[in-house]
């Protein structure tokens, strides 16, 4: 089998969502389910990268598992006007903007902050999108 830079990123990405997902399941009971679209053509990222995209959605579950009281949640990878795109759901209990807008200004809570910061550190962007009692989603483009 030949491994080319492309498919060891293409592996590695996949790989890592997959054993998040997987290893969140196991913890919680909570299924979470991993797809990707269909025609999705994996870009290669840097190192530095792929690691801070791992913690973010590491952070996300560990959201979902402390705070969300859901019933299953989703990771789906796509592409976006040349970008790729993680969205992190859940059938949660969700939340209001206003505790977001807090949570991402907040000394103490540092979760969604520190989120924030390392889509920003990798020169991508993450969107928290909730509604009270409607699940929530998290959105990350790089």
């Amino acid at each position: 089998m030949i491994h080319s830079e492309e498919n060891s990123s293409k592996l590695e990405l996949l790989s890592i969502i997959n054993s998040l997902a997987q290893q969140f399941s196991s913890r919680t009971h909570i299924p979470c389910s991993v797809g990707v679209e269909n025609d999705f053509e994996y870009p290669v990222f840097e190192k530095e990268v792929t690691q801070n995209l791992f913690r973010i959605i590491q952070e996300s579950l560990t959201n979902i598992e402390k705070h969300s009281y859901a019933t299953q949640t989703s990771i789906f990878i796509k592409r976006e006007n040349e970008k790729t795109v993680i969205y992190i759901t859940d059938d949660g209990i969700g939340c209001s903007e206003d505790i977001i807008k807090s949570s991402l200004k907040s000394r103490e809570h540092l979760g969604l902050r520190s989120m924030k910061d390392r889509m920003e550190l990798i020169g991508g962007k993450i969107d928290f999108i909730s509604n009270q009692d409607d699940g929530m989603e998290v959105r990350l483009e790089i």
